[in-house]
């Protein structure tokens, strides 16, 4: 587990192990994983930890503005019922003509022969046309805003996707290409209580990349 606060010594901390093991039950249970126990809000603001001064213990102010947080993100949720962020959209249901589809400072693609009433088929890049001068130029890779104590998308999932997403858009050399229908129907695992990405950009920027794949 990736520390999320800071180690103290020489002044009363909280027990590292305790915590370590209640954050995993936690997310456990917010992320919809087998947990043995299953946390519950009430538990979270009754919980109380091991202090220790004269070995390294968890910063006690760190740890309770966390606990603060995950107990009003736990209240009024059913804990057999875990959020599950679903971004599959219908394959046969039209965009709108007037939506964008260009990452912000990205010229967008030209729509002048009008939008078409249905998703088209997925089809490869081509790869000549995305070079031409005075065409389309490449596009950068973007860059989103890491979240946390806000539901986000699991960063390395996103991070390999998005490789995947420019290489084919950029025409260079990919395992698998990227296809449109891919995009619609990506998932993302979704976190919360450690980093993640910003679920609004990573799905504005699905949206855009979907458009530079079909030409839309």
């Amino acid at each position: 587990m990736a520390e999320l606060f800071s180690r103290v010594r020489w002044r009363e901390g909280y027990d590292i192990a305790e915590v370590e093991a209640f954050i995993e039950r936690i997310e456990a249970t917010v992320e919809g994983r087998y947990v043995e126990r299953p946390v519950t809000a009430d538990e979270i603001r009754n919980v109380s930890f091991t202090p220790v001064r004269l070995r390294e213990g968890y910063a006690v102010e760190e740890v309770d503005a966390f606990l603060d947080h995950a107990a009003q993100s736990m209240a009024g949720r059913p804990i057999d019922q875990p959020r599950v962020v679903d971004q599959t959209r219908p394959v046969d249901q039209p965009r709108p003509a007037d939506k964008p589809h260009a990452w912000p400072g990205e010229r967008p693609v030209d729509q002048a022969g009008g939008a078409p009433s249905a998703w088209p088929a997925d089809r490869p890049v081509d790869r000549s046309s995305a070079h031409s001068a005075g065409d389309r130029r490449l596009r950068d890779a973007p860059r989103f805003t890491p979240v946390k104590f806000s539901e986000g998308y699991d960063m390395s999932e996103v991070d390999d996707f998005v490789d995947r997403v420019m290489a084919t858009v950029n025409g260079r050399p990919v395992d698998r290409p990227v296809t449109a229908h891919e995009i619609r129907t990506i998932k993302f695992t979704p976190v919360r209580f450690r980093e993640g990405y910003d679920v609004m950009e990573v799905d504005l920027f699905l949206e855009a990349a979907e458009g530079w794949l079909t030409g839309s």
